[in-house]
């Protein structure tokens, strides 16, 4: 059998004297991380290469690695009532097979023997020991809600921006004009959505900020009291190598910056707005018209909010960035996905890190899909032909990267014009070498161009003989 390599979900172990420690430091980096397999009885050869060894008493060493499994002497979290350890036979040897999972936020992080520092994270194909810092951001990461704490002593009258909260207020009453809440006082409204609340306390009765209020409308200076790291910035450049700005927006006191999460995201999303004129209408190959720029808008203001309302603010966190270049937005956030990256992509399911934010937002008709923004952002990327959108999530963060541009659109830059007509036609799907005839009815000729991008790597052969087909890089993908 061949074995492919360790990477960040695949980890082999020769066990060759029993079960190895380090099988621990394995199994709390992949609990950690995204989950993952371990193989006792594979190792690694002079090659390079792994292959089959087997384990002996594969009985013993798997009692051995449940009974420890279930010990917090061992490890912090039992994981075993998801965990699959079973014995295979791999060429008529034993191989033990560990199957684990990823953990909720909330159980992390996870260590061994009984060490807070002794918990690991999985980068590649090596397990590394986490930092004082990354532990702190998981143990902060690791309530239900980072946002819904009561702020005792900010109050709505001393540190809300009420520049900010009029025009929050004015949003939601317009989506609600026959609501009962056209009637209430700016401070009612306010406790009404969220923005305050009460101790519930016998002895204090007084509204106070939220944490999540806070961030959404408070003043600056009284944000940063709170977060002395927060900090957000939307800057716009041609390419990411640029030097100066076309335009830029922070957080700051200065006559040119904004307070707090929602003047930022008002001031970005219209200026994302007066640059959206319709600039992928008409594709430059057809000539047919194949993008709605309200579309597309409405898929960067969900990630624009996504990206304000699921970031950390707690433990030493706090800086936002988005970027707008020619190519792509890339919205970049500081906290780790609390849901896996396949949910992410395929939607149904949310676990919010800021849970005041999300319903502020949704009250005022921002972000509309409960658990299904990750999902949108890939299928109207599919819809229109973009380039696939590209997702990166680990302990120092997240980074959403979506494209301006059609897949075709880059290719138009670095082929040639024999060669752009056979792209157009495979981005409509897999294509035989007969229906290019349409384009060149010489069969040397257009086999030749199929050649040239085959070798450029701009197209795939699929299936084989009389049943060979050609797909783009990206259909591939």
């Amino acid at each position: 059998m061949e074995w492919a390599r360790e990477d960040v979900h695949t980890e082999y172990k020769t066990a060759t004297g029993g079960l190895p420690a380090s099988v621990w430091e394995t199994y709390s980096a992949f609990l950690n991380t995204d989950g993952g397999t371990i193989y006792l009885g594979v190792a690694e050869n002079k090659k390079g290469h792994f292959e089959t060894v087997g384990v002996k008493n594969a009985d013993q060493i798997l009692a051995d690695f449940v009974t420890n499994a279930h010990s917090q002497k061992v490890v912090s979290y039992t994981a075993m009532t998801t965990v699959d350890a079973q014995i295979i036979n791999v060429e008529g040897h034993n191989v033990i097979k560990i199957t684990v999972p990823r953990v909720g936020s909330l159980d992390k992080p996870v260590f061994i023997k009984g060490n807070l520092l002794e918990a690991y994270y999985r980068i590649g194909d090596a397990d590394q020991r986490l930092t004082q810092a990354e532990i702190n951001r998981m143990i902060a990461d690791s309530t239900e809600n980072q946002d819904n704490h009561i702020l005792e002593f900010f109050t709505f009258e001393a540190d809300v921006d009420m520049e900010s909260f009029a025009i929050l207020k004015g949003k939601i009453l317009s989506l609600e004009p026959t609501n009962r809440m056209q009637n209430l006082s700016d401070a009612d409204f306010a406790y009404e959505i969220g923005i305050t609340d009460t101790l519930r306390s016998a002895t204090d009765n007084n509204r106070y900020l939220t944490a999540g209020g806070l961030l959404m409308v408070g003043k600056w200076r009284s944000i940063t009291s709170k977060f002395p790291n927060f900090f957000l910035d939307y800057s716009v450049t041609p390419t990411a190598a640029s030097r100066g700005y076309r335009k830029r927006i922070v957080t700051g006191s200065g006559v040119d910056t904004v307070q707090n999460v929602f003047s930022f995201y008002v001031d970005v999303y219209n200026d994302i707005k007066a640059r959206t004129d319709n600039p992928l209408a008409i594709n430059p190959v057809t000539g047919m018209r194949r993008d709605d720029a309200e579309v597309k808008l409405s898929v960067v203001r969900e990630l624009l909010a996504n990206t304000l309302m699921h970031a950390s603010y707690t433990g030493g966190q706090g800086r936002v960035m988005i970027k707008s270049y020619d190519d792509y937005f890339e919205f970049s956030n500081p906290g780790q996905l609390r849901v896996s990256e396949w949910r992410y992509k395929t939607g149904g399911k949310s676990d919010p890190r800021n849970q005041v934010m999300m319903n502020i937002f949704r009250r005022a008709n921002i972000v509309e899909s409960y658990g299904n923004g990750g999902r949108n952002v890939f299928q109207i990327a599919k819809e229109f032909d973009l380039k696939q959108p590209e997702l990166v999530s680990d302990i120092d963060g997240t980074t959403v990267k979506f494209w301006k541009i059609g897949y075709v659109d880059e290719l138009g830059e670095v082929l040639n014009e024999k060669q752009m007509p056979y792209v157009v036609m495979l981005n409509d799907g897999p294509q035989s070498m007969k229906a290019f005839e349409v384009i060149e009815p010489s069969y040397a000729k257009r086999r030749g161009v199929i050649e040239d991008l085959l070798e450029q790597g701009a197209i795939y052969k699929i299936g084989g003989s009389r049943n060979t087909q050609y797909v783009l890089k990206h259909e591939r993908n």
